[in-house]
């Protein structure tokens, strides 16, 4: 879908529990707040179908304005759980391939909790800045456009590089990067390779 994610997952807990996990109101009235699970904030109640269906609009950052509507359905002996979040406006244009990333580390700590009652908190650990837009090709990660004062444009990337490389570790997609980012302290300097053109090139910066 366009400026935004949907999913469908089946967790074996009974549709009553997951909606008792599920449904976290920490205010009534006209502004209903909702805590929700897995996107790590709070949410605006725009629609609520008890037992069935949330519709907030987060409050909290990250990603604050997007809306997220989880719908419930019987499936056997358990649960069809349907996300989806839309609303990015303009961090979808230069972030859509890190809000992919940060999307699936929500869903599966969202499974995660609703199944088992177990916050993984996968999505809010540190995110490191690498300062780049990329897209994925057939030889990798290639590089759309730098931003200012990060490692990207620290160590000379430019349109049309191919990352294969940080701090030793392959890099091939956008997840693999961003975990990597996360292991790696504020500061440390790194060494970056890339291709550009016909040749391969490296140099260090500073995360």
């Amino acid at each position: 879908m366009e400026d935004g994610f949907e999913a469908t997952f089946v967790v074996s807990a009974a549709p009553e529990l997951v909606w008792e996990r599920l449904s976290g109101r920490v205010s009534d009235g006209a502004d209903a707040l909702w805590r929700l699970p897995a996107f790590e904030g709070l949410g605006e109640e725009l629609h609520v179908e008890p037992g069935q269906q949330l519709h907030v609009r987060k409050v909290t950052e990250p990603c604050a304005g997007t809306e997220i509507v989880i719908t419930l359905e019987h499936e056997g002996s358990g649960t069809k759980v349907t996300v989806v979040q839309s609303g990015f406006g303009a961090m979808w244009t230069f972030a859509a391939d890190a809000l992919e990333v940060g999307w699936h580390q929500i869903l599966a700590d969202l499974a995660l909790y609703l199944e088992r009652g177990v916050h993984g908190a996968r999505h809010m650990r540190r995110w490191g800045n690498f300062g780049g837009v990329f897209r994925h090709t057939d030889f990798g990660l290639e590089v759309v456009s730098t931003l200012g004062d990060s490692l990207a444009q620290r160590v000379g990337l430019a349109a049309g590089d191919i990352v294969i490389a940080v701090a030793g570790a392959p890099v091939v997609t956008r997840a693999e990067l961003e975990s990597l980012l996360r292991v790696l302290p504020t500061g440390e300097t790194v060494e970056v390779e890339w291709v550009r053109g016909d040749a391969k090139l490296e140099a260090k910066g500073a995360v």
